[in-house]
């Protein structure tokens, strides 16, 4: 708040009735004539009610002083904004935030661009160089795995899809896995791995895992009992929904009514109807591996796909 906005709002909380060109003095009763300013309100508390002014310009006076920063504060901001300070660790996190979302390459954070913007906004802060960003995108990497994993294990559904991307001018190809699940009433997907083919082992058992596809799809058929039939009756009854409404939102808010019918129901919803978000996701192999990135190793292609792909939520 400025200071003319905080003295209009002084001002204004002695006087009613602000309308129509006009206020009414709460302390005299007199109709003053505002003409869409406060002098006129301010002359007369001046010269009217000296004291009540008085008191008013010892608040203006407190609250000026409060805006303005101690030594202490001064020399706690300038502390923040060194290596390993609280302010200087959330500049670190927003430039690795913005590298791995808008598919940056590390060496920016050496661009003379880029740091002439921080050295104007910020002039206390030390621009890291390209070796400690990346780093700080293996570790953001490793946290950010953790809370995957975390949120997956509490899900009861998780569908995967798989893509295979060929970069452009090149003869490298890529497999990408991504997740697919349902959190908090929102269909979420995020790319779990970019692995060149080339170097991904053919030595597990085909037959094997055929047969252990073969029993998870067992498993996910739902025998039809009593209370099932229940279910279903109770679902054919009920009227008809619009094309626009969100059907993980229905099931969810049915768990209770019809538990078996909504469990089923939700494990087929994770599987998304297009391949759509997994050939958006998978493309952001195309924009990470790129001639001007040779040196990238595979395990930092992993990386930063997942990372681009990661929600915003998930970083904080």
């Amino acid at each position: 708040m400025s200071a003319a906005s905080a003295d209009v709002k002084m001002m204004k909380s002695n006087y009613l009735d602000l309308k129509n060109g006009t206020a009414k003095c709460k302390l005299c009763q007199k109709i003053i004539k505002t003409s869409g300013n406060s002098t006129n309100m301010s002359s007369h508390i001046k010269n009217k009610h000296y004291d009540t002014f008085v008191k008013c310009m010892q608040k203006k006076v407190s609250m000026k002083f409060r805006e303005n920063q101690t030594i202490e504060q001064s020399f706690r901001n300038i502390e923040a904004l060194k290596d390993n300070g609280q302010k200087a660790n959330e500049i670190y996190e927003a430039i690795v935030f913005m590298i791995c979302r808008d598919n940056m390459p590390v060496r920016c954070v050496e661009k003379e661009g880029l740091t002439h913007l921080l050295k104007k906004c910020v002039p206390q802060f030390k621009m890291p160089g390209r070796s400690k960003i990346t780093t700080m995108i293996e570790e953001k990497y490793s946290k950010s795995v953790d809370a995957v994993k975390k949120i997956l294990s509490e899900v009861e559904d998780v569908a995967f899809t798989c893509d295979a991307v060929t970069i452009t001018n090149s003869s490298r190809s890529f497999l990408t896995i991504t997740a697919h699940f349902i959190n908090k009433e929102c269909l979420e997907s995020i790319c779990l791995m970019a692995a060149r083919m080339d170097q991904i082992s053919d030595d597990e058992n085909s037959d094997d895992q055929g047969d252990s596809l073969e029993k998870a799809h067992n498993r996910s058929i739902v025998k039809v009992d009593g209370s099932e039939n229940r279910e279903l009756k109770m679902y054919l009854s009920l009227p008809q929904t619009s094309w626009e409404s969100n059907p993980i939102m229905f099931w969810s808010s049915y768990k209770a009514a019809m538990p078996g019918l909504s469990k089923l129901a939700l494990r087929y919803l994770t599987t998304p109807g297009s391949s759509v978000p997994s050939e958006r996701l998978a493309s952001a192999i195309k924009c990470v591996v790129c001639d001007s990135r040779s040196r990238m190793t595979d395990t930092h292609k992993t990386e930063r796909v997942f990372l681009k792909s990661l929600n915003s939520k998930y970083w904080s």
